[in-house]
């Protein structure tokens, strides 16, 4: 940002209005690029200004509409529309700006005009975005001053993606095109439409009609948690899908918005809709049943039948007819091969291609390669590239393909690598269907983990272990929206925002341009939008940030707190609500025995005045040594073992980092207590979230020793495989034992071997997440 020494001159006209006259703000979501304010009057809208452009150009003439309109509902101000030249008190929006990124646009504003010039349409588009950013919160019939300015802009990343999952529950034409304004408000180019799944094929296809007659209507829906105990609808869901018509409808409402769709056709695995609907598709020959929950089902495309490859080119050719551009998604990801290894179908085609496994890749992951290199062939004689999930690298891949990298960075680092184009959107920084706060109990239920707003922000999409060359493979970046938890349109907006604005500016703003605090600032405008038109949004953001430093020396711990917005705040240590007569925090207080904190945010009566909590126990245990035989699930880790031993209760959402996950190893810690005590319980708790494949212990086991190396067992007990219906949540567990003296304390907890034959992901490893050690 450069220009500032002209904020005082700024200043003095701005404080020279009246109270009838609102001045624009150029620092918007996303931040442009560069910002030079002139020492010049600044630019007067007023209902005798005119929107002009180059005669003949009907699509500006359309861009001038989308501008006259967005000055309407900001200012309530109708313009007039011409082509005439003028050269005062217009709006002169123009294409000609010398740049070989189309989306690149300049503005230039004075006392006369205001001039909006892109290097293409969509950079023209994207100017008037900014310039009705600018308008925010809307100046509601008075006179809008412009401040002189010339702002340079231009995309960090080419690619700037959102996706919407219509398979698990369908969304309305009229509310996927409230997401594509969505969009065009973020500066975003790309919407990923993902229109299969198990759970529902959501596209006609006049070859296969069975597709949408059987395929778009599951018989129920199960929404809660995979334990055998679902919440269910009882009824039939459906028949959802798109026609044709709708289709052409929607991808003619984003052109005009600057938005290629980019349809996402889910292959070989995520087809039990099609393969229901025709079960000469599978191995088996069924039958088959749609689904009604989440999950990663056996039954996929039959790789071994040639049908199956008629059956994709002929459902594509259909896609591509009613998707005029480059790209075609084909998924490629969670495709299990079971059916393939007893298929014999399968197994002949591996025969004929001659395909062994090696020391990388079993049989199957090959032929899972052969089906992508095919169907990629067949998309690039009819002038299609493909996309697919980061699985697609599995067998080799593909020579053309873009990868979206899904399950973390490591995908997307391999294919730049390989020198393949790279779309980021791993699931821990880009997945929207994650809670947003730490307290889920005040959330919608989901799928679970944690994404808090500013975890979104400060996401890198360009990793260090590439070379600068190779960080130029890096596509773009795109956020997720899954929908299996998802099913009405104000949840979908609750979950998408305001992480899409966080998204927004990955995408758009230079790296060393960002800055957290001064984009919740600029966010505000974004908040009086969202307010205006009656979205919904989470505020979880503004929840108070509560930090605790252990005071080992003096068995004690120091809490600090604090929000984003400077709200004051109120608290509790023993349990009570919070009220703004309770005691005021001031700075950084101790806490020396087991407390329950309370903390109110106070933002005045009857706006959003939320108290979270925080349980602290001191104990025995706390602050003392503690060792790992083995580490924590490197996705899990957080903050270690000392986790255990801090003082702090994890709450009801286990991946926010005050709890450790194990995967396939049982936890073995030893605890040292730095003299000799007598201990005779030990509390802990686990989580259960069964459809996450999070269970809890088959056994803990207790162990004391007064050297550290003569251990006496002293509680052993095991425990029943968490049954189908278990809750969600924390579970206590209390370990009573004969008071004994101890200097060290070895616990062992070891995990459900396998996951039952009851759950969708039967015999796998499950996840143990535990919490505080309590030594009483």
């Amino acid at each position: 940002m450069k220009g500032h020494c002209y904020l005082i001159t700024l200043l003095i006209i701005c404080l020279s209005f009246s109270k009838g006259k609102f001045s624009a703000d150029y620092e918007v979501v996303p931040l442009p690029q560069e910002i030079t304010y002139l020492r010049q009057s600044g630019f007067i809208l007023n209902q005798f200004t005119k929107i002009t452009f180059e005669k003949g150009d009907s699509l500006l003439e359309r861009n001038a509409h989308f501008l006259r309109d967005y000055i309407k509902e900001l200012a309530g101000i109708s313009l007039e529309i011409t082509h005439d030249k003028q050269d005062t008190n217009n709006i002169a929006l123009k294409s000609s700006l010398q740049n070989e990124v189309n989306d690149s646009y300049e503005i230039s504003i004075s006392d006369k005009q205001i001039v909006i010039n892109g290097a293409g349409l969509s950079g023209t588009f994207y100017g008037i975005q900014t310039l009705r950013k600018s308008m925010l919160p809307g100046s509601n019939g008075k006179t809008v001053f412009f401040p002189s300015v010339k702002i340079k802009d231009f995309p960090r990343f080419s690619y700037r993606g959102m996706m919407l999952d219509v398979g698990r529950h369908f969304f309305s034409v009229s509310e996927v095109k409230e997401l594509i304004d969505l969009m065009a408000l973020h500066n975003m180019n790309h919407f990923h439409w993902h229109l299969t799944e198990d759970q529902g094929w959501r596209v006609e296809i006049e070859k296969y009609p069975k597709l949408t007659t059987i395929g778009s209507t599951r018989k129920d829906t199960k929404i809660n948690h995979n334990t055998g105990e679902f919440e269910e609808t009882g009824k039939m869901y459906g028949p959802f899908f798109y026609t044709k018509n709708e289709i052409r409808d929607v991808v003619a409402y984003a052109q005009k918005r600057y938005i290629e769709i980019i349809p996402e056709i889910d292959l070989p695995g995520h087809m039990l809709a099609a393969i229901a609907s025709y079960p000469e598709l599978g191995c088996t020959g069924g039958p088959y049943e749609i689904a009604v929950k989440r999950g990663v089902y056996d039954d996929v495309l039959c790789i071994g039948k040639e049908q199956t490859f008629n059956f994709v080119k002929d459902v594509l050719s259909e896609i591509i007819e009613l998707f005029p551009y480059e790209y075609v998604h084909i998924g490629g990801d969670e495709c299990p091969k079971v059916r393939w290894k007893a298929c014999s179908h399968c197994q002949q085609k591996a025969k004929e291609l001659n395909l062994n496994a090696d020391k990388y890749h079993s049989v199957e992951d090959q032929l899972q390669s052969y089906f992508i290199s095919r169907i990629e062939k067949f998309l690039n004689s009819k002038g299609k590239q493909i996309i697919g999930w980061d699985e697609i690298l599995e067998g080799g891949l593909a020579p053309n393909a873009t990868v979206m990298s899904w399950r973390g960075i490591e995908g997307g680092i391999a294919a730049a690598q390989m020198k393949h184009k790279v779309i980021m959107s791993p699931s821990q920084f880009l997945y929207f269907d994650y809670y947003q706060s730490r307290d889920v109990t005040k959330e919608p239920f989901t799928i679970g983990n944690y994404l808090p707003l500013k975890k979104v922000y400060d996401y890198e999409p360009q990793p260090n272990e590439l070379t600068d060359e190779e960080k130029k493979y890096i596509w773009g970046i795109q956020g997720n929206l899954w929908t299996e938890y998802i099913k009405t349109r104000e949840n979908l907006q609750y979950m998408m925002l305001p992480r899409m604005d966080a998204l927004a500016e990955i995408q758009w703003t230079l790296s060393e341009n960002k800055d957290y605090q001064n984009f919740l600032k600029r966010f505000k405008k974004m908040q009086y939008y969202y307010d205006k038109n009656g979205l919904i949004y989470s505020k979880s953001f503004l929840d108070a940030e509560i930090l605790t430093k252990p005071d080992s020396d003096k068995a004690s711990l120091w809490v600090e707190m604090s929000t984003p917005d400077n709200a004051p705040l109120f608290y509790t240590l023993d349990g009570s609500t919070p009220t703004t007569k309770s005691e005021k925090y001031t700075g950084q207080f101790r806490v020396s025995q087991s407390s329950e904190l309370k903390v109110l945010a106070y933002r005045g009566d009857g706006q959003d005045n939320k108290i979270q909590t925080k349980v602290i126990n001191i104990n025995k245990a706390t602050f003392k040594s503690i060792t790992l035989k083995h580490r924590p699930s490197s996705r899990f880790t957080f903050e270690g073992e000392n986790v255990l031993i801090d003082g702090i209760l994890g709450n009801t959402n286990y991946t926010d980092g005050t709890w450790i996950g194990f995967h396939g190893k049982p936890l073995d810690a030893v605890i040292n207590l730095g003299d000799v005590k007598t201990v005779s319980e030990l509390v802990t708790a686990v989580y259960l979230r069964l459809d996450n494949r999070v269970f809890g212990p088959a056994e803990i086991k207790i162990e004391l020793s007064l050297d550290g190396e003569s251990y006496v067992e002293v509680f052993s007990k095991k425990y029943n495989v968490s049954p189908q219906g278990s809750l969600i949540g924390r579970s206590e567990m209390k370990c009573q034992f004969t008071a004994t003296d101890a200097k060290y304390v070895r616990i062992i907890i070891r995990g459900t071997d396998k996951i039952p034959q009851w759950h969708i992901s039967r015999g796998g490893t499950p996840l143990l997440f535990i919490d505080e050690f309590i030594l009483n």
